[in-house]
């Protein structure tokens, strides 16, 4: 199996390191790593020259640095990693989608790997950086660690965390077609899933896949009529949630029809 990991940065770059550090260990190695940099402002790609993983081959894993000219957002970061992977001449079997603030397992694509024969969107077990006990996103309502493996054999069919680590097979591309770069963030992963599931591809966690993330940063609140709100740091964040929100709920996979 050919596997091109394509890790999204912007201003995070002691966490990049660190990301681009679990990949290189992996017991199963990635071909190649790109990385995907919406245009960071705080010496990003000087730090990642320093530490020699800049358009270099490492035991054997082949490091590229792309550069984008704007910030994109998390949905052009993983648009233009995803379409440059795909459309690569190597022809990779797969392609493993993560942000800079990730973090693998040492074993987490062998154990993904593994599976990619037989299913097309794997997902590793998303562990809350802040307490390993808990999920850092939600598994139907709860983040308990325990309550979902003991639901689950070792694949949790119709869970994952979309683009956390997750390995997308090639036919899954070739079908669904890149992310939807105009959505920039928050509603962009669950875009690409929902395309994914109305094409017959059913996500799955690797129970023994593990990779670290910080906990959720998207707090849900209770109004005074009972329903659950979403709070939103700041309004330009809120205006790309409500809208990615609308579009997605209208099942529609162009912005502007």
């Amino acid at each position: 199996m050919k596997i091109c990991c394509v890790i999204v940065t912007y201003n995070r770059k002691d966490l990049l390191i660190e990301c681009l550090e679990c990949v290189k260990n992996q017991t199963f190695k990635p071909n190649t790593v790109l990385i995907v940099d919406n245009a960071s402002t705080d010496g990003t790609i000087e730090l990642v020259k320093s530490h020699g993983y800049y358009n270099k081959v490492i035991d054997g894993v082949t490091f590229n640095y792309l550069l984008l000219p704007n910030n994109q957002g998390g949905a052009g970061g993983f648009y233009n990693g995803i379409k440059t992977a795909h459309e690569s001449s190597e022809c990779f079997d797969g392609i493993w989608v993560m942000d800079d603030d990730g973090k693998p397992d040492i074993h987490c694509l062998q154990n993904l790997v593994k599976y990619l024969p037989e299913y097309d969107y794997l997902a590793p077990l998303v562990i809350a950086m802040e307490d390993s006990t808990r999920l850092a996103f939600n598994y139907h309502g709860s983040f308990s660690i325990k309550q979902l493996i003991e639901t689950s054999d070792k694949l949790t069919p119709d869970y994952a965390c979309p683009f956390n680590g997750i390995l997308y097979s090639r036919k899954l591309v070739d079908t669904i077609g890149y992310p939807i770069p105009q959505l920039f963030i928050w509603g962009d992963e669950l875009n690409y899933t929902m395309r994914a599931k109305d094409a017959g591809f059913i996500p799955h966690t690797v129970i023994d896949a593990l990779h670290t993330h910080p906990s959720d940063r998207m707090k849900v609140t209770k109004s005074f009529m009972g329903k659950e709100v979403i709070e939103v740091p700041n309004k330009w964040k809120g205006y790309c949630h409500w809208r990615n929100t609308i579009f997605n709920s209208k099942g529609h996979w162009n912005l502007y029809e």
